[in-house]
């Protein structure tokens, strides 16, 4: 439900000229437009015909697993809109390690603290290029406010500006990406997997009836 407000927000900041975005205004599966959908949370429904400033997509939502490696060519940033978002539970999917893994900058819209999340596994953000403190805000929507914010301050960078911070952004992402295939973040993985699996296992064998 969020992202058709944050497809909102692009509009209202007049960013949808420097955005790859599109969307698909029917739920694929029940063919109901999103004017039509009950909204869990009310606040985020969107006011603003969305279609007629995005490009329309027929990508089913399960499409968010894939990705299209000319987007990754034909943009700087990463905009990532993760599964959770207006809760309160860190949890990271695919969608915030694939720019990781393509070594792509990226901008993250999820929980908050998320980027604190990221970074206890050792990956870095960046902070020291943009203003990264939409991470702490707890409420959801002027998280999501602040994200579209920082989007507008970036698409006013003078091409000198965009040049130098980009170059620095690049440098943090290729750290992440070779961090990532590394020995040492998979032996980290495999770690937590092998404790959390021995706790279950061992809370379970103590309160198994």
């Amino acid at each position: 439900e969020y992202r058709l407000r944050f497809a909102e927000l692009v509009v209202k900041q007049n960013l949808q000229e420097r955005c790859q975005t599109s969307i698909n205004p029917l739920e694929p599966d029940l063919g109901i437009h999103y004017d039509s959908h009950k909204f869990k949370n009310s606040k985020w429904k969107p006011t603003t015909v969305l279609e007629h400033f995005f490009p329309v997509s027929t990508a089913h939502s399960h499409y968010s697993a894939d990705f299209d490696i000319e987007d990754y060519q034909n943009t700087d940033i990463e905009v990532v809109l993760e599964t959770l978002f207006d809760d309160d539970r860190l949890h990271l999917t695919e969608k915030s390690l694939r720019p990781i893994a393509c070594a792509q900058p990226f901008i993250l819209a999820g929980t908050h603290g998320s980027l604190e999340y990221l970074r206890s596994y050792g990956f870095k953000t960046f902070s020291d290029i943009w203003n990264e403190s939409y991470d702490l805000i707890q409420d959801s929507e002027e998280r999501l406010i602040s994200i579209a914010v920082l989007m507008k301050q970036i698409s006013t960078w003078t091409p000198e500006q965009r040049a130098n911070k980009l170059a620095q952004a690049q440098l943090i992402a290729d750290y992440n990406k070779k961090y990532f295939f590394s020995a040492e973040f998979f032996d980290r993985v495999v770690g937590e997997l092998h404790h959390n699996l021995t706790m279950a296992l061992d809370e379970l064998e103590h309160t198994n009836t």
